[in-house]
């Protein structure tokens, strides 16, 4: 017969973790090397890895000054966190535009979580790039030009939650594809968008508020969590009927030439049940519209005319 060796202390594996009791430092050191998604995920491993990723420097941007490259080049060797980066652009000319491509280039190479670009005097195209940095949260962007082409067929921002568009303008359907992309977003406004005749809200279980403003058509469906939708559109605005917004609180809209008031106000009870404050303006015929509603506190309806408040 053969019996079975007893195994010794050195043949068992040796179950120790032993990297995460190296010196922060060197910890530090390691994150470095990594591309910024995955030394996030390292922030679940174990609570050392997790104070690892507090401990990392971070820092708050804004910069009006084209002269600052070299500054971002020393926190993008550094590998400096970049909690904010908010760049407002004053000067007109092709340096103005190079400077804002060379900044991207460097801040996005870190782990960027709130992006605001304005830009006053000029439409700036973005970089292809751009699309690339999945670790956004918050993104603002005034006057800067969204192409429908630079989004990659798979490209998603996974962990944006605010998105603020105002006189952006768009080629193609861009500002749709941008949105079909955010599945977490919780907060979204356009204001004075070019080129922007139908917008879609479609399946955002997280979306809490959206301000609509100057866009030709809007659709929503699929929001269940929304709380506040506020719209001023030329020409219409689409809910499904067949959807209950069980959260939603306050609904301000504003239309052009609408059946709205028609369509939506008799069944505010049954698509609205919990809606406090109702804004309506430019209705057509003040004197026929009938509310009847049992949680709302607060009800403003206008016409070209007329307001009424309560």
């Amino acid at each position: 017969m053969v019996f079975p060796r007893e195994s010794s202390k050195s043949d068992k594996i040796d179950a120790k973790d032993r990297i995460s009791e190296l010196p922060e430092p060197i910890k530090q050191h390691i994150l470095f090397f990594m591309c910024p998604e995955d030394a996030a995920r390292t922030t679940v491993l174990s609570k050392t890895w997790q104070q690892t990723w507090n401990s990392l420097r971070r820092l708050s941007f804004v910069s009006v000054d084209l002269g600052c490259t070299k500054t971002l080049e020393i926190l993008h060797t550094e590998k400096v966190i970049i909690q904010k980066f908010k760049v407002l652009v004053l000067q007109e000319g092709a340096a103005s535009l190079s400077c804002i491509d060379k900044w991207l280039e460097l801040v996005l190479g870190n782990y960027i979580n709130e992006l605001h670009l304005h830009i006053l005097f000029f439409e700036y195209t973005l970089p292809k790039q751009m699309f690339a940095a999945k670790s956004l949260a918050i993104l603002n962007l005034i006057r800067c030009r969204l192409v429908e082409s630079f989004f990659d067929e798979n490209a998603k921002f996974t962990r944006l939650k605010e998105l603020t568009l105002e006189k952006v303008v768009q080629d193609g359907n861009a500002i749709q594809e941008l949105l079909n992309r955010c599945p977490m977003l919780e907060a979204f406004s356009i204001d004075n968008c070019l080129n922007v005749y139908c917008l879609k809200l479609f399946n955002l279980p997280n979306l809490k508020m959206a301000k609509i403003n100057r866009v030709r058509m809007f659709y929503i469906n699929k929001a269940p969590n929304l709380h506040t939708l506020c719209c001023r559109v030329k020409i219409s605005i689409i809910c499904s009927l067949r959807t209950t917004y069980n959260n939603l609180r306050k609904l301000s809209i504003g239309i052009g030439y609408n059946s709205f008031d028609v369509m939506y106000l008799p069944r505010l009870n049954s698509m609205f049940p919990l809606l406090e404050t109702l804004d309506f303006n430019d209705i057509r015929r003040l004197d026929e519209v009938k509310i009847s509603h049992g949680r709302l506190e607060s009800l403003s309806l206008s016409s070209k005319f007329n307001t009424i408040t309560g």
